[in-house]
This record gives structure tokens, sequence and C-alpha cells, in this order.
């Protein structure tokens, strides 16, 4: 088990565990390259044979955590458990791991137009079993037997749990970029840094209130971490010392036109720079997606050069995250032996703002991590001032061609990156300019969403089952095309020729779903393939 739990608000804590282990296995820009190792087939091999052992089927997979043994290599750095021990599928195993993959679909970075889809494989995902009347009447037929209710729990329920609070956070998630997109849209037309000023003091509010609920997250992981079942502070008493302090690293305004951005008294943290973030690779994303129908080659990969260089910012933002994540879940003692809540967490801001990066600074001396995040911040707003003709190239021959997207691109490129009449070297002052926009937009998307996603595009979510058409054949009912289903789903132990037909059946119907991914009929529609958008 797993020690996971909530504090309450007068320092107790409500214990609870969990059995549901993930492995993990991270590829991408700036984390460690989990494929890179030499042992990655045998940590692959060890992942796929644990995630298989259903009971009475097969044994349960010994999985070493911090040791290793023949044929078992140490998986410390792939699973969510610290400690060695055998797995069982459906048990200490996360037998759907909707989350885990959704997180890491929203890191995955994109240089080039890109659809994101959560493939679901379920080759029998259940049937509801009738109308209401009929289910009704079945559970009140008789009594379940002894034997029932144990296949049952050991078969039947573990294979039909239910994902639909995952289901439904993917459509949540939908929502609000949707939610955001249209805010964004409509606030680029008002005067934004005008805005920004009326709503300052709601957006240092909001700002502090978020970043201590998400401090006193970090404190209970902390907590459960390392076995506490109290702490000496009520949760109240906590969450106030927190908010006075974290107010004093918080910026008191924008900075007036015309002023660079001073690195050294950089206050307004990480979020805000995500947010920036996010903003600009909106903006790259429909720029690319206009400079798809050009035959300027060099134009297109410029673009995608853009893409890629502000996700190397976004994964060192990351990467700050985790240390953040770290230091906050490692201040429980120091919290627990202050007996003045104030005096601690205002020493507490202090060794963050001072902490040693090393993973940011691949290795250099000490640094202090604000002025770590306002060069990303910088890096942010220049990426999008030397790309802005680029992007103006691209709005000009939109509009040309009588295409609309082209006027609304431009009127949004000019809202965050004005057309100063400095001259064109005095790149700095363009650049604050630039920032000073992208921060303005941001606080007032902050003050008007309360839920801003974290990664701005919509996921399309695609189930492969027996139960789902392929074009290709008429049947479309797991009861018409498998024999696996039967003896409690493990009919295809009984013979070759059923395992084979059910095989086949899973390659038809996942050949005919991964060709309606990959044929977006919204890439057709830009190529002038289709008549209308479907």
């Amino acid at each position: 088990p797993i020690s996971t739990g909530l504090a309450d608000d007068f320092g107790s804590t409500v214990p609870d565990v969990t059995h549901l282990g993930e492995f993990t296995f991270r590829r991408g820009v700036g984390i460690d390259d989990d494929w890179e190792g030499a042992d990655t087939p045998f940590r692959l091999a060890l992942s796929a044979r644990s995630s298989a052992s259903f009971p009475f089927a097969f044994e349960a997979s010994f999985v070493p955590v911090g040791t290793s043994f023949p044929n078992r290599p140490d998986m410390q750095e792939n699973t969510n458990f610290r400690t060695s021990r055998y797995t069982v599928d459906g048990g200490a195993l996360m037998n759907k791991p909707f989350r885990p993959a959704l997180r890491a679909i929203y890191e995955q970075p994109a240089e080039a137009e890109v659809r994101r889809v959560l493939c679901y494989v379920v080759p029998d995902p259940g049937t509801p079993g009738g109308t209401q009347e009929e289910r009704e009447e079945k559970i009140l037929e008789a009594q379940p037997s002894i034997t029932r209710t144990i296949l049952d729990s050991l078969i039947t329920m573990p294979r039909v749990e239910s994902v639909a609070e995952e289901l439904r956070d993917i459509r949540m998630h939908n929502d609000r970029v949707r939610s955001l997109q249209r805010t964004r849209n409509r606030l680029l037309t008002v005067d934004l840094e005008n805005l920004a000023t009326q709503l300052f003091l709601a957006y240092i509010s909001e700002r502090a209130e978020s970043s201590v609920e998400r401090i006193l997250r970090h404190l209970d992981a902390g907590v459960f971490a390392k076995g506490l079942g109290s702490v000496r502070h009520q949760r109240s008493g906590i969450r106030d010392a927190l908010l006075r302090a974290r107010v004093l690293y918080l910026p008191g305004a924008l900075p007036p036109p015309g002023e660079t951005f001073d690195t050294a008294t950089w206050l307004w943290g990480i979020e805000p720079v995500e947010g920036a973030s996010m903003h600009v690779l909106a903006l790259l994303r429909d720029a690319q997606r206009l400079a798809l129908l050009s035959d300027d080659l060099q134009l297109r990969a410029d673009l995608r050069e853009a893409r890629r260089q502000i996700h190397v910012v976004r994964a060192e933002l990351r990467k700050i995250r985790f240390q953040d994540a770290g230091f906050w879940e490692s201040e429980v003692e120091a919290m627990m032996a202050e007996t003045d809540l104030d005096a601690w967490a205002n020493s507490a801001f202090e060794r963050w703002k001072m902490t040693v990066d090393r993973a940011v600074q691949n290795g250099a001396a000490k640094t202090d991590t604000f002025r770590v995040v306002a060069s990303l911040a910088n890096r942010i707003s220049r990426i999008l001032v030397e790309h802005r003709s680029r992007i103006i190239e691209v709005c000009e021959a939109a509009r040309l061609a009588g295409n609309p997207a082209g006027v609304t691109l431009r009127s949004r490129l000019d809202a965050l990156a004005p057309d100063h009449r400095e001259p064109e070297g005095d790149l700095a002052r363009r650049v604050a300019a630039t920032l000073r926009r992208l921060l303005s937009l941001e606080v007032v998307v902050t003050v008007f969403l309360q839920d801003i996603p974290e990664c701005e595009q919509p996921l399309d979510l695609m189930m492969i089952s027996g139960n789902t058409p392929n074009t290709i054949d008429s049947r479309t009912t797991v009861a018409e095309k498998l024999a696996g289903v039967q003896l409690g789903h493990f009919g295809a132990f009984y013979k070759a020729s059923w395992r084979a037909n059910d095989w086949m059946w899973g390659r038809l119907d996942g050949a005919a779903r991964l060709a309606e991914v990959i044929v977006n009929p919204k890439r057709l529609a830009q190529l002038g393939l289709t008549q209308r958008l479907h």
C-alpha cells in the first residue's frame, strides 16, 4: 500500500492507502530520458510482466526497488512506490491508468500541428445489461451465492471498474481550453494594460490564495511521506501565516511603460510565466496552421523553431515546479519545530528564494531562482518579438487569399507584440514592452478565469474495442467477434484458433480507428480537400 490521505483543519491527519501502483517511463525535452539506458528493455519487460499478473492466471510479479536481482532491474526510477514488493494486476497496479496518461499527454511538446488523442484499448468494455427495469428485476431475482460473489470480485468487478471520473476530467479540460480561448480573444480587443492596472489588487489576492493552496497540498504530501500522524499547528493558522508571507513575494504593480524588467527584483513567480508561454504557443500554433498552406518552407521551419524554443522554456519551468514541490514537502519538519508560524513562513520563503537549483543551471553554482524565472520570462517575450515579422507574413498572405483568420491573428499579434517605433536595434525595450503585455493578459485572465488548463489544447478520446465498428466488416459487437470472452474472459487460453481470431479482430478494429485519427477532417479542410469542416 502507498500512504495517502488528507490533513484535517485541527492538526490531525486522515490516513488512507492506495494499492494503485504506477510504472512510468518518461521521454521529452528537459527531463531525464528513461529510454536511453541500456537496461530499458529489461525494465519494460518487467513492467509488462507485472501488469499482466492477473490472479489465478499468472503468478504475482516481484518488483525490486532500491536493489536489483538477476533478470530483475532496480525499478526505483520508474515506480511510485518506494519499497520492493510483489505486484498483481488490478489490485497492486493501476488497472486503467487514465490520470497518468493524461498527465503525460499534456506534457508532450509539439513543434508542428498535432492532434492529441487518448486511445483507450479495452477488448470488452462491458454492457449496461438491458433496460433499467430489466436490471432491477435481475438484482431482485435472488441473493448472490458466495461462489458468485468471489468470482465477481476476482474477475468481473476489476474488469469493469468505472473510469467515469477520468472521462469527465477530459470533458472538463476541453471546456476549460475553449473558455480560455474565448476569454483571451475577447480581452485582446481592449486596453490590456489599463484593465490589468485596475484589476491588479484582485490579481494579487487570487495569486496569493492559489499559491498557498498549492503549498498546503505539498505540505500534506510531506506529512504522509514522513509517516506523521499529526502536526502541531491548525491548518487555518498555517494558511494565514503563508498568506501573510506570500504577499511579500508578489509584485506591487506593473512596471511603467518603457521600463525594462529588473531580474534582480522579479517577484512575479512561476505561474504567470507558464501562462505567458501558453499564450505565445497558442499564437504560434495558429500562425503555423495558416502557414501550412504556404509554399515558403523556410517560413514554416522558422515557426516550428519558435515553438520548439517555447517548449524548451516550458521544460525549464517544469524543473522549477518539481523543485518547488520537493522544497515544500521537505519543510514539514521545520514547521513542526517552530512555535511562531509567521517566523517559519517568512524564513521558508526566503530559503525557497535562494535555493540551489542545480537542475535548472546544469550544475552551476548557487543561484537566485527568481532570476532564473525572470530570464525565462524574457526568453518567451524575445521569441515572440523575433518572430513577429514572420507571423505578419502569414497574416498578410491569409488576408490576400480572403481568409479572415489572417486579420484576426494579426489583431492578436499587435495586442501582445505592438509595432514599436524604436529603432530595430533596441531589442531590449521591445522585449520588455511585449513582456508587459503578456503579463497584463495573465493578470486579467487570472481574475476572470479561476480554472486555467495547464495545456491549451483539446484532447480527443478514442476507444478501441470489440464493440466499435471498423468499416471493414458489418459485425459491431463483442459477441459477434471475439471468442476469448468465454469462460470468464479466459477462453483464449483454450484454443489457439480462438486467440488468432481475437488478434485478427483487434488489428482490424485498431487499424480502422487509427485511420480516423490520422485522417483529420480539419486538416483535410485546411488543404482544401473537403468542402467544409465536419
